[in-house]
Order: C-alpha cells, then structure tokens, then sequence
C-alpha cells in the first residue's frame, strides 16, 4: 500500500514538469509557425514566452536572433547570437552563421570577418563558414582573400553553385576573363536549367564576346600567364573566324577555348586546372562541345537554338550521358591530378 501511495505521489508531482516541458515546446513551435509565415513579431511574442520557462535555452535565443535577422535588426540580431554562443550551446554553428550575416548584411564586413574567423577556430570543417567568409571578405574588397577562400570551399564542395557564381564575379571585377569563363561555363555545366540559368547564360554570352575583342595583360597577377595565353588565341581564333551566325559563333569560340585548356591542367593551379580546365578539355575531347555549347544558350534560345537542338536528339542524349558520368567528386584533392550574389 505504501508502494502505491509513493508512486502516485511521484506521478503527481511531475505533472507540473511535464506540462512545463510540453508549453516550452508548443511556444517554440508556434514561434517557428508565425515566422514562417512572415509574422515576426508574433514570433517574438512566443519565443519570449519560452524564455520565461528557460532563461539558459540555446535554441530560443537562437530563434529569437534568426527572427530578428529577416526583421532586419541586425545590431539585435547580433545580441542573441553572442548569448548563444556564451551559453555553449550546441546551436553555436548556427549562431556563427547568423552572426556574421548579420554583420555583413548590416554593412560591417571587417567584423564579419573576425567573427567567421573565430568560428573557424571551432569549426573548420564546416563549409558554409568557408563561402560566408569568402562572402565577407568579397564586401570589404578583399578580393585576393575573398579568392583564395573561395577556393578552399570549392575543394570542399566542388557543387558548391554560389561559390562558383562568387568567384565569377571576382574575375570579371579584376579582368580575368578566361577564368571567369570557366567558372559561369562550370555553372551552367551543374545545373542548365535551375531559376538562375538565364541570368548565368546571358552574362557568359557577354564575357565571351568581351574575352574576345579586349585583352588586359596584368603581370602582377599570379598564373596569369598561361591564362593570357588562352586569351590571346581566342582572340586570334575570333579576328579570323568568317562565321557570321551568333549561335555558332558563340559555340566555335567555346570549343576554341576548351581546346586551348591542356596548358592550364598541366599547370596544376587548385580548381582551375583540376576541376574547370580538365572538365571542358575532356569534354572538348569526347566530342560534346558544340552540343554543350547550344544546350547552356537554351535559357536564352533563339528558335535557331530550338531547331537545332530538336535536329540533333542523338547529340543531346550523348551528351547528357557524358555529363552524368562525369559529375564532380564529393571533395577536390588537386595533388591527385596526373579534379546570390549579382547585384
């Protein structure tokens, strides 16, 4: 009889407990409802309510700075991240993430910087650090940085689409157009019909045409040697090309370009050579360029494009298949070779 009464007694005083635990939760998920839905303030209202029943709790504070962030208060938002982080929870990656976009967002890039690179301290394998520091350092116009990170997350995550955009966007920026080739080329290689896959065909069209008429030699660049070599016989290939068709010409100077890439994978250079250079010379060297040519002009095609895309079915499917059996590996090793941001 004892034993029963001590259980019951136990059972009641937990329900306090529970129903505790059981509110907690449902204020959470409420505040995660309304933000969703845009309801911010809301939102707030809810995570503030949780905090009530837990001062310490990693995951509110966390909710509250990521609410705050798409509100736009990024100073505020930067607060809760550093509570957070001091409370050495186990939402300390996010809370890195947040804080330094909060900062970027908020027009202070230096701190972003300082604040991803304490974070890489802790958490160094974590990728979205690697192009959210890029990011950073892109903002404070610190290009070679912003460059030399960009890489790093490539090697990481060669898939890594806005990493690729970013990087093209550098190489426009400092005039280094045989590499920004590659890199929108890489982009539309991923994916040729994602929502972005226009605006990347149209601005490859224009980079190629400029590639192709002007030509800046800067000997303070590194490695820029072999890179103005390939430009120079695009340009060459361009004054002596008789073909007057837009379409055509724009795959004969494609197909020029990935022909003139074996100096470029020879060199070795980190993504350059061993992910961007040895994809289109081999894909140069398959046979598939002009066909790869007319597929990445789609998002943009004129009825040219259309009719020779549907003339040339046994093409595409070879190509697609090519393509599909040379995707990118899940990491880039370059010593193995012998691998929104438009403003």
């Amino acid at each position: 009889m004892k034993l029963i009464i001590t259980i019951f007694i136990v059972l009641i005083s937990s329900f306090p407990v529970l129903a505790q635990s059981a509110s907690f939760a449902d204020l959470i998920r409420k505040g995660n409802s309304y933000h969703d839905n845009g309801q911010y303030e809301q939102a707030l209202e809810q995570y503030k309510k949780a905090l009530k029943s837990d001062s310490v709790s990693g995951i509110v504070h966390y909710e509250i700075a990521y609410t705050l962030l798409a509100m736009q208060k990024y100073d505020e938002a930067s607060e809760y991240c550093k509570k957070v982080i001091n409370l050495d929870s186990k939402h300390q990656q996010g809370a890195y993430l947040l804080w330094g976009s909060a900062l970027n967002l908020g027009g202070k890039p230096q701190e972003a910087v300082k604040v991803y690179l304490e974070a890489m301290m802790k958490f160094r394998g974590l990728h979205q650090l690697h192009y959210d520091l890029a990011l950073a350092y892109f903002e404070a116009d610190n290009l070679v940085k912003s460059e030399e990170t960009l890489i790093h997350s490539l090697k990481m995550k060669p898939n890594h689409v806005n990493s690729h955009i970013l990087l093209a966007k550098i190489m426009m920026i400092k005039q280094q157009y045989i590499k920004a080739l590659l890199s929108l080329n890489y982009i539309l290689y991923l994916d040729s019909q994602s929502n972005r896959s226009a605006e990347i065909s149209d601005l490859l069209h224009q980079t190629i045409k400029v590639a192709c008429t002007s030509l800046t030699e800067n000997d303070s660049i590194e490695n820029s040697d072999v890179f103005i070599k390939a430009q120079k016989q695009l340009v060459k290939k361009y004054t002596i090309s008789d073909t007057t068709n837009q379409d055509a010409l724009f795959a004969e100077m494609e197909c020029h370009l990935f022909s003139e890439l074996e100096s470029i994978v020879e060199n070795n250079f980190p993504i350059w050579s061993d992910l961007y250079a040895s994809t289109f010379h081999d894909l140069y060297k398959s046979g598939h360029c002009e066909s790869f040519s007319y597929v990445i002009s789609r998002p943009n095609a004129s009825p040219a494009i259309e009719v020779w895309i549907r003339t040339n079915q046994g093409k595409m499917q070879s190509l697609q298949s090519w393509i599909g059996s040379h995707q990118p590996p899940a990491k880039v090793n370059h010593m193995m070779i012998g691998k929104s941001v438009f403003k």
